[in-house]
């Protein structure tokens, strides 16, 4: 027999509609994020890459005139290899700072111009203890002028590296048989490059758009360097 209050919970649970059975595979996945205008990210374009292939067989001559002339084998003789190796070092040196910004283009020119007549000094009156002093004297001088602080958010370690093979090869024209006037229209294109990149920094920041924006004007520049050199 049913008691009054047996009978009042019967009548409520009869009254319930029946419970669905729960997902077996687990609750759906969320909808995919989509922008305000419900369309799905455009997707990045893919950097072209500068490659010093490119060049043909300038290259090869190329690689030549670097050994040479940024690692010192054209000024100095084996018995200076102390000296030859100081300055390949120095070399290196203004290299990976202006690669990290810790120097600008301009002060990085003009180091390398120093370390570039120091050691061809050495060639017309070789002076082991005065050129190992003037090496000396000029990576110390590199060491006073280093930025305390990169910003992170200029960091263009592909651009700097492109820039500065461009600026190599600039300095290979002048001795090479590419002539005047195709040389200084290198310069100018690099300069261009040069600016642009200034002007996007001046903020302290870059956006993506412009980080993009000077990559693919580097890769312009570069197809100017190519056509150039391979013919």
């Amino acid at each position: 027999m049913k008691t009054p209050t047996t009978a009042l919970i019967l009548g409520i649970l009869s009254s319930l509609a029946p419970i669905t059975q729960a997902n077996p595979g687990g609750p759906h996945p969320p909808p995919p994020f989509r922008g305000g205008n419900n369309s799905a990210p455009e997707p990045q374009k893919p950097q072209i890459a500068v490659v010093e292939e490119e060049l043909g067989i300038a290259r090869d001559k190329f690689e030549t005139y670097r050994k040479l002339t940024f690692e010192g084998f054209r000024y100095y003789v084996k018995s200076d290899e102390t000296l030859r190796a100081t300055h390949a070092a120095i070399y290196q040196k203004i290299q990976n700072n202006t690669l990290n910004e810790r120097l600008t283009v301009t002060q990085a020119r003009a180091f390398v111009l120093q370390l570039l007549e120091i050691s061809s000094t050495h060639v017309e009156a070789p002076n082991p203890a005065l050129t190992a002093d003037n090496l000396d004297a000029l990576s110390k001088n590199i060491d006073t002028i280093l930025l305390e602080k990169v910003e992170g958010g200029i960091l263009t370690p592909d651009l700097n590296r492109r820039e500065w093979l461009m600026d190599e090869l600039v300095h290979f024209a002048a001795d090479s048989s590419v002539s005047d006037s195709r040389r200084s229209s290198l310069v100018n294109r690099l300069e261009d490059l040069l600016a642009a990149e200034d002007r996007a920094k001046e903020s302290g920041d870059l956006s993506d758009n412009e980080r993009d924006k000077l990559l693919e004007n580097s890769v312009d520049t570069w197809k100017a360097f190519v056509r150039v050199f391979r013919k």
